[in-house]
C-alpha cells in the first residue's frame, strides 16, 4: 500500500499544513468574533457607531490631558535645571 517514505512525506506535508493553518485559522476567527461583538454592542446600545460629537469630546478630553502631561513636563524640567544649576554653583565654588 504504502511504503514508509511515502508515510513519513504525508505525515510531514499534514504537519506543514497543521503548524500553517491552525494559527492563521485562529487569529482569523479571533479577529472576526471580536469585530461582530463589537457590531453585536454598539446595535444592543441604540447607536449604529460613535457619533461625531462624541469623538469631539474625546478628543477635547485627549486634549486636555496632553496639555496637563505638557505643563506637568515643563515644571519636570525647570526643576531639573535649578538642580543642573544648583550643581554647576557647588562644583565652581569648591574648585576656589
Amino acid at each position: 500500500m504504502f511504503n514508509s517514505g511515502e508515510i513519513i512525506a504525508l505525515v510531514s506535508i499534514a504537519a506543514a499544513f497543521i503548524l500553517l493553518f491552525v494559527p492563521v485559522a485562529a487569529l482569523t476567527t479571533r479577529k472576526v468574533v471580536k469585530d461582530v461583538t463589537e457590531v453585536l454592542d454598539r446595535r444592543r446600545s441604540g447607536g449604529e457607531g460613535v457619533g461625531v460629537t462624541d469623538q469631539v469630546e474625546a478628543l477635547r478630553r485627549d486634549l486636555a490631558r496632553l496639555a496637563e502631561d505638557v505643563d506637568g513636563l515643563r515644571g519636570e524640567v525647570r526643576r531639573l535645571s535649578e538642580g543642573t544649576e544648583f550643581e554647576r554653583q557647588l562644583r565652581s565654588s569648591s574648585e576656589e
